[in-house]
């Protein structure tokens, strides 16, 4: 329950802190630590390379990402609140 006010509004990243990409991404590369180990190198490239890339080209398995398990709780915390929430995203706005 929220009890204090600092803020008007919080948006939040679709992929990491609505959905839970990690664990699709740990799933496919096989451990957690390979997943990481991908994450941190897609990052790399990603920034290395300047040019952007479709989100939805590289996840073919989008489809069955799920929420973290706190974030409908969270949600509906902050709406009761009265705290407008927005989401921001680098993906498809569509598939988003």
């Amino acid at each position: 329950m929220l009890t204090a006010r600092y803020y008007d509004a919080v948006l939040f990243d679709l992929l990491t802190a609505l959905l839970d990409s990690w664990t699709l991404w740990n799933e496919i590369a096989g451990s957690e630590e390979r997943g990481h180990r991908w994450r941190a190198e897609y990052l790399r490239r990603s920034y290395e390379t300047g040019e952007y890339r479709p989100y939805q080209a590289l996840v073919a398995r989008f489809a069955q990402l799920q929420p973290w398990p706190d974030v409908q709780q969270t949600l509906m915390a902050l709406q009761a609140a009265g705290v407008t929430i927005g989401v921001v995203t680098n993906y498809s706005e569509r598939l988003g």
